[in-house]
C-alpha cells in the first residue's frame, strides 16, 4: 500500500490522503487502499472510471465510491494480485460486473490469480465475436 502511495504524483498522494475514509469496521485496510489509490489515479488521466456504473444486485446501478467499493471488495475477497486487478480494471463496466456476479473457480483452488485473468480474457473475447 505504501508503495502504490509513493508511486503517485504528489498532487495525487494529497488527493489520496484526503479522500481515503475506509468505514469504520474494517481491519484490513491495504486492499482498499490500493483500489482506492488506483482509482484516483485512473480518474485523473480522464478516463471516467468514477463515472463508470455497472449493474449491481438486482436493478441498482453502482457509481462512484460505491463502484469502487464493490470492485475492492471482489479483489478482497479473492486476494487478487496486481496483474489480476488490473485486468479486472482495464475491462468496461458491464464486463466488471459480469465478471463479480458470475466468477466462479473450484472451491478447492487457492491461487485464483490466473484462472481471473483467463475468465476476463476470455469475456472480452466472446463479446468482440458477438459485436
Amino acid at each position: 500500500a505504501q508503495a502504490k502511495l509513493l508511486g503517485l504524483p504528489p498532487d495525487l498522494q494529497r488527493k489520496v490522503m484526503e479522500g481515503f475514509s475506509p468505514p469504520d469496521h474494517m481491519t484490513e485496510l491495504n486492499g482498499k487502499f490500493i483500489m482506492f489509490c488506483v482509482s484516483v489515479e485512473k480518474a485523473s488521466k480522464g478516463d471516467g472510471f468514477q463515472r463508470q456504473a455497472v449493474q449491481g444486485p438486482g436493478t441498482q446501478l453502482l457509481y462512484g465510491q460505491e463502484l469502487i467499493s464493490a470492485l475492492t471488495d471482489f479483489c478482497l475477497q479473492w486476494a487478487l494480485n496486481e496483474d489480476a486487478t488490473a485486468k479486472l480494471l482495464s475491462l468496461p463496466p458491464h464486463l466488471q460486473q459480469e465478471v463479480i456476479s458470475s466468477f466462479d473457480p473450484p472451491p478447492h483452488m487457492t491461487e485464483v490469480n490466473g484462472k481471473l485473468i483467463s475468465f476476463c480474457a476470455s469475456l472480452e473475447r466472446s463479446r468482440r465475436a458477438s459485436a
